[in-house]
C-alpha cells in the first residue's frame, strides 16, 4: 500500500470492522422489520442466592483460551432474583512467574463480545502486557454469548433495500416510523424481559461480580471506544478495586442524546473532508475521478445512490443512501481503510457498488454463510437502556436539519431514534454520573481526528474523572493505542509500572 494512505495497490476488506465504540444517535434509519418471530424468548435463569462468591469454570477452547459462563442477576438491586448467564473468556498470562493479575478489556460498540480481542490479542497488546497480565474478557449482557442475546432482526438487506433517509413526504416519514417502532417490539420479543436491563450500569455491575469470581482485590481495565464509557462507569461504581485503567477513544459522558449525534457527526464529517484532502494530495494515485474537488464525485454518488441505486454483487440489494452510508462511516474508523473506500468510490461511480456493499457488510457483520450477527441491535437497544432523557418528536427534526447542514458528506444519524426508544420498555437501571471519585489515576488517551469519538468529546470525559490524565495522540483513527511508539510506552509504563505520564502529554 502507498506510503500515502489514499492510493489502492490492493483492495482487502477482510478487517474493516472497527472493534470499538460506535456511539452516538443509532443508526436505526435503516432499520426496517421483515417479519417478527414470535414466542417470547426471556433467557433469564432462574432465582439463586448471592451469598457466595460465583465460581468460573473453566474449559479449554481455541487459541490456548479459557472460556467459563459468569452468572449475574438481572437486577443487580435484587441480588436473589431472576439471573443471566455471561460469556467470560481468558489468556492466561506467558510468564506465570510474572503475573500481575487480571486484566479486563472491552473492544467498544456497545454490542460488541470480547472474543475479537482475546482471539487477536498477540496482535493489539504487547507481549511485555502478555507475559504478566491474564487478558479476560467479558461478553457484556446482551452481546457476544452472553444469554440472553440481543435480538432483532434477521435480514440487514431486506432493510437495507427498504431504507429511506430522506422520505419525500409526511407519509413516507411516517411509514419509516411505523417500520422502526415494529423493529423494535421485534427487539423486545426476542429478547424478552431482560432487555430493561441491558444498560452500562448493570454492564459496570457485572464486571465487579466477574472481580470477586476471578478471586482479585483489583483488576486492571483496558476499554476502547464504548469500552471508555463503561470503565468510567465501573470505576465510579467501584474505585476501591481499580488498579490501573486504559480508557481509550472517548465520549462525552456530559452529552444528551442529541449532543453526542451532533459531536459524532461533525467527526464523521471532518474525517470525510482528510480523506478527500488526501486523495487531492495524492493526485492521479487517487482512483477517485476528480478535476481538484473529489467531494463533487462523493456528492454525485450521494445523488445517484438516493434517485435510482448502484447495482451491487449478485442476490444483493442496490447500494442506497443507507449502505453508502454505513459503508462511509466503516471506511472513517482508520486511515488503512482510505485505499478501499476510494476504490469502492471509484467502483461505484462506473456502476459497481459491489465493493461499497462490502464495507457495509463489515460494519454490520455480515457472515460467510449470509447471515449477519447482532452488534448492531445491541448497539441500537443499549444506547436506548443508557439515555437519561430521549429528545422529543421535534428536537430530533431540529437535530436533522442541523445535521444535513453541518455533515452534507455523511448524512444525519438517528433520524428514527425517538420512536425506536419510545417503543422499547422503560431503563429500569439509573445512569451512573461519572466521577471516578477514589479511583486512582486513570489513563485517558483521545486521538485529534478521531471521527467516532472526537477529541473535544474525550477531553470532557477527562475533565469528568476527577483522577484522569489525558494523553492526545496525533492520528485521524479511532482509538490511540498501537498508534505510535510514544503512545504505547506510555501505556505500558502505566500499566506495568504505574508511572503516570503528565496530564496533557501529546504523541
Amino acid at each position: 500500500m502507498s506510503s500515502d494512505p489514499i492510493a489502492n495497490e490492493s483492495v482487502d476488506t477482510s478487517d474493516t470492522t472497527p472493534p470499538q465504540r460506535r456511539r452516538g444517535l443509532p443508526v436505526l434509519a435503516t432499520l426496517l422489520v421483515v417479519a417478527l418471530v414470535g414466542g417470547l424468548v426471556t433467557g433469564i435463569v432462574a432465582s439463586r442466592s448471592e451469598d457466595s462468591v460465583p465460581e468460573l469454570v473453566w474449559a479449554p477452547v481455541d487459541g490456548g483460551l479459557e472460556e467459563a459462563t459468569l452468572t449475574v442477576p438481572v437486577d443487580h438491586a435484587d441480588a436473589d432474583g431472576a439471573t443471566l448467564e455471561l460469556r467470560v473468556l481468558r489468556r492466561p498470562a506467558d510468564d506465570p512467574t510474572a503475573r500481575i493479575g487480571s486484566m479486563i478489556v472491552n473492544p467498544g460498540g456497545p454490542g460488541f463480545g470480547a472474543e475479537m480481542l482475546l482471539t487477536n490479542a498477540e496482535e493489539i497488546f504487547d507481549a511485555e502486557l502478555l507475559d504478566v497480565f491474564d487478558i479476560v474478557g467479558l461478553d457484556p449482557r446482551g452481546t457476544g454469548g452472553s444469554t440472553p442475546v440481543i435480538d432483532c432482526i434477521d435480514d440487514y438487506d431486506a432493510l437495507d433495500a427498504a431504507s429511506d433517509l430522506t422520505p419525500a413526504d409526511d407519509a413516507a416519514r411516517q411509514a419509516q416510523i411505523d417500520a422502526v417502532r415494529a423493529y423494535a417490539v421485534g427487539c423486545v420479543e426476542r429478547t424478552g424481559d431482560a432487555i430493561a436491563h441491558m444498560s452500562t450500569a448493570s454492564t459496570a455491575r457485572d464486571i465487579d461480580v466477574l472481580r470477586r469470581a476471578l478471586g482479585e482485590e483489583t483488576v486492571t481495565f483496558f476499554g476502547t471506544s464504548y469500552g471508555c464509557e463503561l470503565g468510567a462507569t465501573w470505576a465510579t461504581l467501584h474505585p476501591e478495586t481499580v488498579r490501573a485503567a486504559v480508557l481509550d477513544g472517548c465520549a462525552d459522558p456530559t452529552a444528551d442524546p442529541l449532543e453526542e449525534g451532533r459531536q459524532q457527526a461533525i467527526g464523521f464529517q471532518a474525517s470525510v473532508e482528510a480523506f478527500l484532502a488526501r486523495c487531492v494530495d495524492v493526485g492521479a494515485e487517487c482512483p477517485i475521478p476528480h478535476d481538484g474537488d473529489p467531494a463533487d464525485a462523493l456528492r454525485a454518488l450521494w445523488a445517484r445512490a438516493d434517485a435510482e441505486g448502484i447495482p451491487s454483487l449478485p442476490g444483493r440489494p442496490a447500494v442506497n443512501e443507507a449502505i453508502l452510508r454505513t459503508a462511509t462511516m466503516v471506511s472513517m474508523y482508520s486511515e488503512d481503510t482510505w485505499p478501499v473506500f476510494a476504490t469502492a468510490i471509484a467502483m461505484a461511480l462506473d456502476g459497481d457498488g459491489s465493493l461499497l456493499t462490502q464495507l457495509a457488510d463489515a460494519y454490520t457483520q455480515r457472515r460467510e454463510d449470509g447471515t449477519w450477527g447482532d452488534e448492531l441491535e445491541a448497539f441500537s437497544v443499549i444506547s436506548c437502556m443508557d439515555a437519561d432523557r430521549l429528545p422529543t418528536v421535534e428536537e430530533q427534526a431540529a437535530l436533522d436539519a442541523e445535521l444535513s447542514a453541518i455533515a452534507p458528506l455523511v448524512y444525519p444519524e438517528g433520524v428514527f431514534t425517538v420512536p425506536f426508544c419510545d417503543a422499547l420498555p422503560h431503563p429500569a437501571d439509573e445512569p451512573v454520573t461519572i466521577t471516578g471519585e477514589g479511583a486512582p489515576a486513570l489513563l485517558v488517551i483521545g486521538n485529534t481526528g478521531d471521527p467516532a469519538t472526537p477529541f473535544a468529546s474525550t477531553e470532557r470525559m477527562a475533565a469528568a474523572l476527577e483522577s484522569a490524565v489525558l494523553v492526545a495522540v496525533e492520528s485521524n483513527d479511532h482509538g490511540g493505542y498501537g498508534s505510535n511508539d510514544c503512545i504505547d510506552g506510555l501505556v505500558h509504563r502505566y500499566l506495568l509500572e504505574g508511572s503516570v505520564p503528565a496530564d496533557g502529554t501529546r504523541c
